[in-house]
């Protein structure tokens, strides 16, 4: 293998005309600024593509272009959104292989695991479209006036949702969370990250090029059916691309809804922009975060300790461990400590790192240089603190999966999330001490448990403080239909998945109905 090179500069402005174009209202257009973001490809330090480098004043045409769209997506009927957010999977589908290619290309990803984001992000449209079926009101009945008065509680879109994605999943995650406000029946402008845009504009291809056939029924007097092109309307998606410009959307006064997915330091720059000027606002907006996870797994000395080693270095190192479900620290019984390590160190040896394009490699390069210094920083820290390091040596941008061990309280590893081929391992001797330092960081997403024994695997998940608790599995877990997010810093008490995703990006609205007016004399 040729010296691989480290990126200084994964992304950078360029008077060069970009390949791709901004979405706004429908049209895919350049920007004023006549500028592009040229995006480096991790790996190679080639040029991956480029998108434009858009000005404030097309993000404010975006928000325009949503806002008028929010009508027509309030009244579209719920059976017509079902109907195109299919559509927009099967578009997705035809452009699987092009888009599994950019996601490497721009990330690093492997090729095999960029496909199966790809999927994935067809199956969320898939998924939402169903999902859309469970949002369903309520009947109330009177309890003050029983017999004349009754209430419906009904689900209604907030408006213009302003969705704000991370380079890690850069096609899943904007279409995951896309999808739900489209499902509830909002208009969307998605800012992607900036160096990693060029997925999303694959996501806006699709819904230009989404229609669906509806039946409609009319009297002549005698009733007809026909069918119809349906289409999203103008201004139902709009993709941003450039620097800066993702506090600028969130502070927007005509956002309604705002969705933050990355770093705890990226959630709260926004969260405090939006509360400076919360006053220019029409209305407070909502508030969505996703904001990582520095993920435990521990394992019972009853645990099938083959099950649990393979699928603990899964969780650690899939993805290049570049996801806020990784499994990162694990915490193992004293008794299987030592038969654990030396298992979990040899699979992660065979794990095979290199070209992402090639389709046995399944360790690809860190996405960008910031990430593969925090993840050696993790390692030096470690290290001088007297831990033993498995791996930790990096080619260019790609960091070999690493172990360390035995991982201290005090080792960044054991509090602080890395986001690289990282795992610390340390031994356990009672129940107590395993949930003390498995609870103890400021982060709350996922955490596994591996027992045989279903008392403790109840009272375990019970007692550790994350949103989602894996039973004898990885941390690194997800399904779009299931409700996902965080205790403490990882996220808003919102969930996302299927229809507590819709909901969040639904408000609910009662209407009292007096039906037995009396005439007044």
């Amino acid at each position: 293998m040729n010296e691989l090179p480290i990126i200084e500069r994964k992304y950078f402005e360029s008077d060069e005309k970009p390949e791709k174009e901004l979405f706004i209202g429908g049209k895919f257009i350049y920007s004023e600024s006549g500028k592009s973001l040229q995006i480096v490809n991790p790996y190679n330090g080639e040029i991956a593509g480029s998108v434009p480098s858009a000005t404030p004043k097309e993000l404010k045409l975006a928000v325009e272009a949503a806002k008028k769209a929010a009508g027509n997506m309030k009244n579209m009927p719920l059976a017509e959104r079902q109907q195109l957010l299919n559509a927009v999977a099967k578009e997705i589908e035809k452009r699987i292989d092009k888009i599994a290619k950019t996601i490497t290309l721009e990330t690093g990803k492997p090729i095999e695991q960029a496909f199966i984001e790809a999927m994935y992000g067809a199956a969320t449209f898939q998924i939402m479209a169903a999902s859309l079926s469970e949002l369903k009101g309520s009947f109330v009945e009177s309890i003050v006036d029983p017999h004349r008065k009754f209430a419906l509680e009904i689900w209604e879109p907030m408006g213009v949702a302003a969705i704000i994605t991370p380079n890690n999943f850069p096609f899943l995650l904007p279409c995951y969370i896309v999808s739900a406000a489209i499902a509830a029946g909002n208009a969307v402008v998605l800012k992607p990250a900036s160096d990693a845009p060029l997925s999303a504009i694959h996501l806006a291809e699709c819904f230009a090029s989404a229609s669906a056939a509806f039946p409609v029924s009319e009297r002549t007097p005698m009733p007809t059916t026909m069918l119809k092109v349906i289409r999203l309307p103008e201004g139902a998606l709009n993709v941003i691309t450039g620097i800066g410009l993702g506090e600028f959307l969130a502070t927007h006064p005509d956002v309604d809804v705002v969705s933050v997915t990355g770093a705890i330091e990226t959630g709260m720059k926004v969260y405090e922009a939006i509360g400076r000027n919360v006053i220019s606002s029409k209305a407070p907006k909502h508030i969505l975060l996703e904001l990582g996870g520095c993920d435990p797994a521990i394992v019972f000395a009853d645990a099938d300790l083959e099950e649990a080693v393979n699928k603990l270095a899964y969780g650690a190192f899939c993805w290049n461990g570049e996801v806020a479900l990784s499994t990162q620290r694990i915490y193992v019984e004293k008794e299987v400590y030592e038969d654990f390590l030396d298992r979990f160190i040899k699979l992660a040896k065979e794990i095979k790192w290199g070209d992402p394009l090639d389709e046995e490699t399944e360790i690809g390069p860190l996405i960008n240089k910031e990430t593969l210094d925090k993840n050696l920083e993790t390692i030096k820290d470690a290290k001088l603190k007297g831990a033993e390091i498995v791996g930790g040596v990096y080619h260019g941008m790609i960091l070999e999966p690493t172990v360390i061990y035995p991982m201290k309280p005090e080792m960044l590893v054991s509090y602080e999330e890395s986001f690289g081929p990282v795992a610390g391992i340390a031994s356990f001797t009672s129940e107590e001490e395993a949930l003390k330092e498995a609870n103890k960081t400021r982060y709350g997403l996922m955490a596994a448990v591996f027992t045989e024994n279903l008392r403790k695997a109840f009272d375990m998940a019970k007692k550790l403080e994350s949103g989602t608790v894996i039973i004898n599995d990885s941390t690194e877990w997800f399904e779009p239909h299931i409700a996902f997010g965080g205790y403490k810093w990882s996220g808003t008490k919102g969930r996302e998945g299927g229809i507590h995703a819709i909901k969040e990006f639904s408000k609910i609205k009662t209407i009292v109905i007096d039906y037995e007016r009396r005439k007044q004399t």
